[in-house]
């Protein structure tokens, strides 16, 4: 057996973080993060599913609102790549939200599939990340070369960045302590 064979054969572990379920610790140590960097729950869990144009249904695990951002959790950006087709589905059907596969929170870089709406089809970065603003105020998601400006801030200066804040989340993401599980 392969370790991609073995991998796929691990099961998730339910995990239980502000009274709220998640299928798997990956997706509690994103709500961690997502916490800790937002200072408050800017996500809903699980909140809305969908049909696609096929007339799949799909279920995205986190829908954040305010970043006009669906998010689906796996092991790593390559693991399921039906599961990333249905994301990439809901993308262009939506034509106005974008999409990203949050993998596994470890040590290092974290890369997130980021994706946006290109007519019938998508664009997509495999180097993605979260950065800071320009000013230093928002969050987000961005390509690997990200945007100048912020659109919240209202300039045009300055790159996105790396900051002490996303290393912060991270850190107390990959650490949480989750409570035993029954």
């Amino acid at each position: 057996m392969t370790r991609a064979e073995a991998i796929r054969v691990i099961r998730a572990i339910p995990t239980s973080y502000n009274g709220t379920q998640y299928r798997s610790r990956t997706e509690a140590r994103w709500a961690v993060f997502l916490d800790t960097l937002f200072g408050h729950s800017p996500f809903l869990y699980e909140g809305q599913g969908f049909f696609l144009p096929e007339g799949t249904a799909y279920l995205p695990d986190f829908l954040l609102p305010g970043l006009s951002l669906y998010a689906e959790v796996k092991p790593a950006v390559d693991f399921d790549p039906g599961g990333v087709d249905k994301l990439r589905g809901l993308v262009i059907g939506r034509g106005s939200m974008r999409g990203a596969v949050f993998p596994e929170i470890g040590p290092g870089e974290v890369h997130i599939l980021l994706m946006g709406p290109d007519g019938p089809a998508t664009w997509e970065d495999d180097r993605a990340a979260w950065m800071t603003c320009p000013q230093g105020y928002h969050h987000d998601v961005q390509p690997y070369y990200p945007q100048p400006g912020c659109r919240e801030c209202g300039t045009d200066r300055g790159y996105w960045h790396e900051s002490d804040m996303i290393a912060r989340a991270y850190g107390i993401a990959r650490n949480y302590r989750f409570g035993r599980v029954a």
